[in-house]
């Protein structure tokens, strides 16, 4: 069997390009510059060339995604999946798994998402079977969603008839989405790799040995994957963004070979936010095994070259030139072309409406307002305890009696320049992930334990990249490390209607956070000792922030 295979992941509703910085060597000087890259008009029309050129030589193409459409932009959190559904329906995809972001907002936006579509998602070990018919969002079309087969205990599938041979697609996503998402409580996710086993089984059982499966598990997951499981073809990833492939030539990090080859299973993963994809051309034998392949992850340049990030001002013709040149020659490096129809929905429907919002001021920054996860002895985030204090203050407004809000450090993604404050700058840079905020309670001496354990999580969890570091409006803390590593969290105040004072052990508090951090990961598990039920307030945390800023009018230190 002969095929060939187009996939992408983690788009994050990042349609249009994005800037990019590569550095290159030009004449034995390493020569820095931005770029845009990617985009759904790079990515279609990329598409359409490779699907063009593989049926010319007769040859089958699929085209896949490995989940995480939803969040990422303003495109999502203003238009909640519309643009999302327009624009996949114009990529039209042969399937996609099912991600984590998709089920931030619940289950029924989802389903909305899924009504709208008209391509197969990919869930099967996600079990609806118990879900309440009582649910309005239970009553919605799901005719597109291919999930858990209750009765045989596996996840259900698509068979492809290629050139007489049968080829089965099934998809798997992360199989503890009730912590990192907010899927409804009465549809269950089941374990990965059992679900995974059952299925293969069952296929070999019915004489299907080519096995293609869409994984939202993560790089790292679908190595152990294809480990224990014998006779997956290939495993076509998403969830962590790993841009496979050598794009050292073009100064990024060179993380595996694409694909990734594990017990004769092919892995593949083409990074996120639509910068690249990945095409693989195949030769599988009559078992199922790859005994060929061609392939590599793709990004998609335009080709002007900017000095700055903010595109200010272009590199010289003459430096140009040879850049392009340069680029030209590399492994994984496409100057693609725009798409018309992807530019017309955007243009039609889409684009001026975030232009406006992008445009519409809510406040003025009096000064530049850095974010840094993890604080040192120079300085700290000005941007991440603004937030925290848009989230007391929103949940007070909404008459819920707050006493602190906290708010982990990698919620936020973005420095706030001096200057004008858009609605668009908040929800498509600052706060690109609409998550609900949330209110549960706990005793003082659970709050010196959730800020101890998530700050010890920060500095010292196995790949931690400080996102979890809490930071805190209307509660103060000093933090002492000590050379053994050991953390120590003391002066634990809370501030009241007379000023600040110490933090009880035995009294319990109302506090306000994301729902994602009241999820209990990463060092923030005593949240769900809540005395009362983790509940939403009404308000996603852009929503607060926004309605912050435009009440407080001016931004500055000083509010900290």
């Amino acid at each position: 069997m002969k095929l060939n295979i187009f996939h992408i992941n983690d788009t994050h509703s990042n349609f249009d390009p994005s800037i990019l910085k590569l550095t290159v060597p030009i004449q034995n000087e390493l020569i820095e510059f931005w770029v845009d890259c990617g985009g759904f008009s790079y990515i279609n029309s990329e598409k359409k060339r490779r699907k063009k050129d593989s049926l010319a030589n007769n040859l089958p193409f699929f085209f896949f995604d490995g989940g995480d459409t939803f969040q990422g932009s303003l495109y999502f959190s203003y238009f909640k999946g519309k643009a999302n559904a327009d624009l996949y329906n114009i990529l039209s995809p042969d399937g996609m798994a099912l991600g984590n972001h998709e089920l931030d907002l619940g289950n029924e936006l989802f389903y909305e998402f899924l009504d709208e579509i008209n391509f197969p998602i990919f869930a099967g070990n996600w079990d609806l079977s118990k879900e309440s018919p009582s649910k309005l969002s239970s009553k919605i079309n799901k005719d597109h969603l291919i999930d858990y087969n209750v009765k045989q205990q596996i996840a259900n599938y698509k068979i492809y008839n290629v050139n007489n041979v049968k080829l089965a697609v099934f998809g798997i996503t992360i199989d503890n989405m009730a912590e990192i998402a907010s899927p409804d409580h009465d549809t269950e996710f089941l374990k990965a790799i059992p679900v995974i086993q059952n299925t293969v089984q069952h296929l070999h059982n019915l004489k299907i040995r080519h096995i293609i499966l869409l994984s939202h598990l993560g790089f790292k997951k679908d190595q152990e994957v294809a480990e224990k499981v014998d006779g997956i073809s290939i495993i076509i990833g998403g969830h962590t963004h790993t841009l496979l492939g050598n794009f050292s030539n073009v100064g990024l990090k060179k993380i595996e070979e694409y694909p990734f080859v594990m017990n004769n299973t092919l892995i593949v993963q083409s990074g996120s936010n639509s910068l690249s994809y990945g095409y693989l051309e195949l030769t599988l034998n009559s078992d199922g095994v790859v005994s060929s392949y061609n392939g590599n992850n793709y990004l998609m340049l335009d080709t002007q070259f900017y000095n700055d990030k903010d595109k200010k001002k272009l590199i010289d013709s003459s430096l140009s030139k040879k850049i392009f040149s340069y680029l030209k020659r590399q492994d994984g490096v496409i100057f693609a072309s725009k798409d018309k129809r992807i530019e017309h929905c955007l243009n039609t429907n889409y684009r001026q409406i975030k232009a406006k919002l992008e445009k519409k001021i809510i406040a003025q920054v009096e000064e530049d307002l850095n974010h840094i996860r993890i604080p040192n002895d120079n300085k700290s985030s000005c941007v991440a305890p603004l937030v925290a204090d848009s989230f007391l203050w929103s949940a007070n407004k909404l008459g819920k009696n707050a006493d602190f809000a906290i708010h982990n450090a990698g919620g936020v993604r973005s420095h706030i320049p001096k200057g004008n404050l858009s609605e668009g700058d908040i929800s498509g840079k600052i706060l690109p992930f609409e998550i609900e905020l949330v209110q549960y309670r706990l005793s003082g001496e659970k709050i010196k334990k959730l800020l101890k354990d998530s700050i010890t999580n920060a500095l010292y969890a196995k790949n931690s990249s400080g996102g979890s570091y809490p930071y805190a409006a209307g509660l103060r803390f000093d933090v002492k490390i000590y050379q053994s590593g050991q953390v120590d969290v003391f002066n634990v105040e809370i501030k009241t209607n007379n000023g600040w004072a110490k933090i009880i052990d035995d009294r319990e508090y109302v506090s306000i956070s994301s729902s994602y951090t009241a999820t209990g990961k990463e060092g923030y598990d005593e949240i769900l000792s809540s005395t009362i039920p983790i509940t939403p307030i009404g308000i996603c945390m852009n929503d607060a922030f926004i309605k912050y800023s435009e009440f407080r009018k001016t931004l500055n230190k000083n509010l900290l």
